[in-house]
């Protein structure tokens, strides 16, 4: 599970859905933490950075 989801924070930081230091956090929760708090944190995160987008673009 831990190299599914650093897969995924690798591949949401390929398409620009996440910042480097914001991958880098995620990188230091998933050793720290765990990956579902890492999970958790990166759903966030996109999520986060999708809304910036949408209000950017208005």
């Amino acid at each position: 599970m831990e190299q599914d989801v650093r897969i995924q924070i690798e591949q949401a930081f390929r398409r620009g859905e996440l910042q480097a230091e914001d991958r880098d956090r995620l990188l230091k929760i998933l050793e720290e933490s765990g990956p579902q708090a890492a999970k958790v944190f990166l759903d966030l995160f996109v999520s986060i950075e999708k809304l910036k987008k949408t209000v950017a673009k208005q």
